[in-house]
């Protein structure tokens, strides 16, 4: 049978006209065009809507996973396990209830579910859950049906329903929040076996680091974790301490505490004893 690009215009129209926020797809693709801002010019305005399907009418359409359209979504990849993976973690807790759900061009599931209204957030994640199973919610999309791929494989609804969102198991919803954050670590004092010398070079890199801006942190936090593993390699200061307050730094500036823990470990692996005045 042959594709009419009209059905992708008449699909995208629908789903605006029931309250979701849909935006244009490049031609055969499913990533948003080129130039453009994706989902952040979604819209569920069906005359926007129309006018962006009649100027490119073979545009795939996405639709916004959030709060803006109260959804998010599971994406299953058989072609990374993700089927295998789903499969046991129903083994383990419960079978899905049927909700909104599509095939993919290579196999794979796409279930909608309803975004939980006690404040919770559910954010974008790939294979955290499980190998293959990647989460789309605040700030992500999906591509929907009758999006079809350069190759002529389509998507296609297996249960079309706007209204049909199930709510999700308290399982899988636990599994699909972000996990809660690594506790920040609270660095000890100095003690007075260290120097005057080396105490006040390792406070002034420390403020440094303090001050770093965004876009340059983690470069920031390898030189200073450099500047003071030379003075742990020559015995001058603790290496407990540094490493606490390095981390803690790294964290309050923004950075997480494992890429932290990366730069710090790195850094200390690579820094050599460092002179010391007489």
């Amino acid at each position: 049978m042959t594709f009419r690009s009209d059905a992708l215009a008449s699909a995208a129209f629908r789903l605006a006209l029931r309250g979701l926020a849909v935006f244009p797809l490049a031609p055969g693709a499913k990533v948003p065009p080129a130039g453009s801002h994706g989902h952040l010019e979604a819209s569920s305005d069906p005359d926007v809507t129309r006018a962006r399907w009649t100027k490119t009418p073979n545009a795939n359409l996405g639709i916004v996973t959030g709060r803006i359209n109260g959804l998010w979504a599971l994406d299953c990849d058989p072609r990374h396990g993700g089927d295998k993976a789903l499969a046991e973690l129903e083994c383990a807790h419960e079978t899905l209830p049927p909700t909104v759900e599509t095939s993919t061009p290579r196999g794979g599931r796409h279930l909608y579910w309803r975004w939980p209204v006690d404040g919770l957030e559910i954010r974008n994640s790939a294979s955290r859950i499980g190998p293959g199973l990647d989460v789309r919610g605040e700030g992500g999309f999906i591509t929907a049906p009758p999006s079809v791929l350069a190759d002529g494989r389509r998507y296609r609804w297996v249960r079309n329903d706007a209204r049909g969102f199930a709510e999700a198991p308290a399982w899988l919803l636990a599994l699909a929040l972000p996990p809660p954050p690594v506790p920040r670590p609270h660095p000890k004092p100095l003690n007075g076996d260290v120097s005057a010398y080396v105490g006040a070079a390792a406070a002034a890199e420390l403020s440094e680091l303090e001050r770093t801006g965004e876009g340059c942190r983690n470069d920031a936090l390898n030189r200073v974790s450099f500047a003071l593993a030379g003075f742990v390699k020559g015995g001058a200061l603790p290496e407990d301490w540094a490493r606490g307050q390095l981390e803690a730094r790294a964290v309050a500036i923004g950075l997480s505490v494992v890429e932290a823990r990366r730069t710090i470990d790195s850094a200390f692996k690579a820094a050599q004893p460092r002179e010391l005045p007489p």
